[in-house]
């Protein structure tokens, strides 16, 4: 799983970001077991720079009904006060006809969690399957 009981949340006054924009809107419809690129488009509109950042995949990275992405971390590049970061993951929809969210969030080199008091559940790509084919008779 994607727990970290030990992690340290970290806040630091100044550390702040904006959405901007994403790929892929919630609902969109995609055949069973495509292959997708998710981009998310997130400003810097603190005055800390971002170095060394990834968003960090929560929960399992696959499964039955789940999105599945090939690791944990997508590395975020490193984004000055007033610039904006692109980032992109290559995901996997669900093999069969469903619904499915995944959630991420940024996190420091270290792994802490840098935002913990805002963003309750991060960025996220919500994909409707639609289109699955019967087993083929034997």
């Amino acid at each position: 799983g994607g727990r970290h009981p030990d992690r340290q949340l970290r806040h630091q006054s100044g550390d702040v970001s904006r959405f901007v924009n994403d790929t892929i809107p919630h609902g969109t419809v995609m055949e069973p077991g495509l292959l997708f690129v998710k981009t998310w488009w997130i400003e810097n509109t603190g005055t800390i720079p971002w170095v060394g950042r990834r968003l960090e995949r929560q929960g399992p990275l696959t499964g039955p009904g789940l999105i599945t992405s090939p690791t944990r971390y997508v590395d975020v590049p490193d984004t000055s006060p007033g610039e904006t970061a692109e980032v992109q993951v290559v995901l996997r929809a669900p093999g069969y006809d469903c619904t499915s969210i995944a959630y991420y969030k940024m996190v420091d080199a270290e792994g802490n969690l840098c935002f913990p008091d805002t963003y309750q559940l991060g960025l996220d790509v919500l994909v409707r399957v639609e289109g699955q084919r019967p087993p083929r008779p034997r």
